[in-house]
């Protein structure tokens, strides 16, 4: 699952789940540099499939992109703005 802008590379905008092989073409056709990680065993063991699955399915669609990350700065513990 990941959150992008529709564009060049994704069709779908906002939270979304590609397949595998269809994330990588978009990835590849984009330039990204992927690697992938698998969970060690210990965290393997922990992962509730079905709750993130359950989880994913409540936020599936919500638009958390650019205009989330652009955002996300301004509010902190202290402040509305970081210094500058």
């Amino acid at each position: 699952a990941e959150s992008t802008n529709n564009g060049s590379y994704w069709p779908t905008n906002g939270i979304q789940r590609t397949e595998f092989h269809t994330w990588m073409t978009q990835a590849y056709l984009a330039g990204y540099q992927v690697v992938w990680e698998p969970l060690s065993a210990e965290n393997r063991a922990k992962f509730n499939a079905t709750a993130a699955l359950e989880f994913f399915k409540t936020v599936e669609g919500l638009n958390y992109g650019y205009q989330t990350m652009l955002t996300s700065w301004i509010d902190t513990r202290q402040d509305n703005y970081p210094c500058l």
